[in-house]
């Protein structure tokens, strides 16, 4: 009877590492400690992959999304969605290039959010008008340095 206590404690305390890989990388997230939530989300993206739980995965790459976008590496993550809508076609949609876009801009990471919203908009033309949208408050803001307004000319932004 008490080795069944002791192999249930042991389940517990082994098992489970997905979850607690998903909780103290988004508490890191929440904390804005933006690399220790990408470290911790990378490792149990690594685990979650070899138990085959995708909807972990999932959750956990969304993390290091956040957490690249939040910490200024906005047109990083466009490869990275690139790379997801392979697997996950049906999460990765205009929405989440519009919200990693505002997140990008929030960090004052002004090229990361325009790369976004930009990849976003020739991915998902039928929902052009939102991304030209958050292009457009970008130029109202009358922020952008010179590359970012050359940048914006390239991409037919203005003219």
């Amino acid at each position: 009877m008490r080795w069944i206590w002791m192999a249930m404690l042991l389940v517990v305390a082994c098992g489970g590492g997905e979850p607690k890989a998903e909780e103290s990388a988004g508490a890191a997230m929440s904390a804005g400690n933006y690399g220790v939530a990408m470290d911790k989300a990378s490792e149990g993206i690594e685990r979650a992959k070899t138990q085959g739980d995708r909807a972990v995965v999932w959750r956990l790459e969304m993390i290091v999304m956040e957490s690249m976008a939040r910490s200024g590496q906005g047109a990083l993550v466009v490869a990275e969605l690139e790379r997801l809508s392979q697997e996950y076609a049906k999460q990765v949609n205009a929405k989440l290039y519009l919200g990693l876009g505002s997140h990008a801009k929030a960090a004052g990471d002004t090229n990361g959010a325009i790369e976004l919203w930009a990849a976003g908009d020739k991915k998902y033309p039928s929902e052009s008008a939102q991304f030209k949208r958050e292009i457009d408050a970008l130029q109202a803001a009358g922020s952008l340095d010179p590359a970012e307004l050359e940048k914006l000319k390239t991409l037919g932004y203005i003219q």
